[in-house]
């Protein structure tokens, strides 16, 4: 019998950034082209303000 397939879950963590910091998420500053690639295949969860 085959096993449903699991997920792949990444989480970033940086200390001394704050949520918004990539351009992804709307950072106009600071240019991210790696993880704005990723976040463009992902789903991205965000904490509400």
């Amino acid at each position: 019998m085959k096993s449903a397939r699991q997920p792949n879950l990444v989480v970033f963590v940086a200390e001394g950034m704050p949520a918004g910091a990539i351009a992804a998420l709307g950072c106009r500053g600071i240019h991210t082209p790696n993880l704005d690639r990723l976040a463009s295949r992902s789903a991205v969860l965000k904490r509400k303000p």
